[in-house]
């Protein structure tokens, strides 16, 4: 089990940082799915297992904003990361929790609904990265296009939208340039083989 202080140096040790963010986060962000698994620094997790949103924990200050955001900086591969940054989740404006250990997701406003790890088969071992971000204020949503929405009848997901992202331009073009400050992450391994 990853603690606080493993946490930055399982992000550097695994290329999370520099891949993903510049610096590691200061803190662990806890993750646990619907059958119990949880998300340890760097643990391999089966793919069907993660196919649903997990619950976040994370200590939360009243009247602040977070942003949750989930990619896969290794699609293709780690070895040819053609879409660098792929969003798998990514939710802004979430309130910050009194007192409490909660993230309080569902009251966010999502830019990138929920999906699973998907890895191709024959890819590698992939990342899957967890980053908690505090906004410096609630983030204007009305002009925001969410990514990802599925299309033809619900069937498909629009991947394309999820490819190649730069979150910190993101930010600055959302959100009048400021950037939210790093507060905790994680992450976890998984492959498919065949």
């Amino acid at each position: 089990m990853a603690d606080s202080g493993d946490i930055s140096s399982l992000f550097t040790h695994h290329q999370v940082a520099p891949d993903v963010v510049p610096q590691p986060p200061p803190k662990k962000l806890t993750l646990v799915y619907d059958d119990g698994s949880s998300v340890e620094g760097g643990n391999e997790m089966l793919i069907p297992n993660t196919q649903r949103e997990p619950t976040v924990s994370f200590p939360t200050t009243a009247g602040r904003h977070y942003s949750l955001i989930m990619i896969d900086p290794d699609n293709f591969s780690r070895e040819k990361p053609t879409f660098r940054q792929f969003v798998h989740w990514w939710v802004i404006n979430i309130p910050g929790v009194a007192g409490g250990q909660g993230v309080n997701v569902p009251q966010g406003f999502v830019v990138s609904p929920y999906m699973g790890c998907a890895p191709d088969a024959g890819s590698g071992r992939h990342r899957y990265v967890f980053l908690l971000y505090e906004q410096q204020a609630a983030i204007p949503t009305e002009s925001i296009k969410v990514l990802g929405q599925p299309k033809l009848l619900g069937l498909l997901a629009n991947l394309d939208e999820r490819k190649n992202h730069d979150i910190a331009r993101w930010y600055n073009d959302n959100a009048g340039g400021q950037q939210p400050t790093l507060q905790a992450g994680n992450f976890f391994f998984a492959e498919k083989t065949a």
